[in-house]
């Protein structure tokens, strides 16, 4: 039997603006857990929370892929209502990946220049017989003449980009989150 890897994940808020640098947060909580402070606290469920005027980008895939921009394999993406996997609302997005064939697909949203402090959250299930993701949830910034992509292990200048990503383990025990930036540690070549 071929073991495939799926995902499935909804995202609710995926950036806020604030202001100076760039800080990535992520929260995970439990499912449905009560939301105290900060921005989510004001909408439960997420709901609404698209109309603030403090969030650029977000996306319950209630409208398909209407507000995305980029895509990756779009074949390996679809849209699913089943209500055992959607987090709120009535729909998310399905990633399947097919160990030996293909690495899934992926969406993409790119902002105008300008944004200078992003947070990020999105919430994500995994099929059980999920075998491991690479590159999962990535944001990066890039100037307009710098290609992204291919540059794994070197240290960025400054002017060009930018990338944070952050995966799943292997074994289920912790996240693995990492950042590639001018001020870097090694090894960088």
């Amino acid at each position: 039997m071929r073991h495939k890897k799926v995902m499935r994940f909804q995202i609710g808020l995926l950036l806020v603006v604030l202001y100076f640098s760039v800080l990535p947060a992520v929260v995970c909580c439990a499912e449905h857990a009560e939301v105290k402070q900060g921005l989510a606290s004001k909408y439960p469920g997420d709901k609404g929370i698209e109309n603030d005027a403090s969030v650029i980008f977000a996306s319950g895939f209630e409208d398909g892929f209407e507000k995305w921009t980029r895509f990756r394999n779009r074949q390996g993406v679809k849209i699913v209502s089943d209500g055992a996997v959607v987090h709120s609302g009535s729909a998310c997005a399905e990633i399947t990946a097919i160990r030996g064939k293909d690495s899934g697909g992926d969406v993409g949203y790119n902002l105008a220049a300008g944004v200078n402090q992003l947070y990020m959250r999105f919430y994500c299930k995994f099929d059980k017989d999920t075998v491991g993701v690479h590159h999962f949830v990535n944001m990066g910034g890039n100037s307009k003449d710098y290609r992204p992509g291919g540059h794994a292990g070197q240290r960025p200048h400054g002017d060009k980009h930018f990338g944070t990503t952050i995966e799943p383990p292997n074994d289920k025990s912790s996240w693995l989150f990492y950042t590639y930036w001018l001020a870097g540690l090694p090894p960088f070549q």
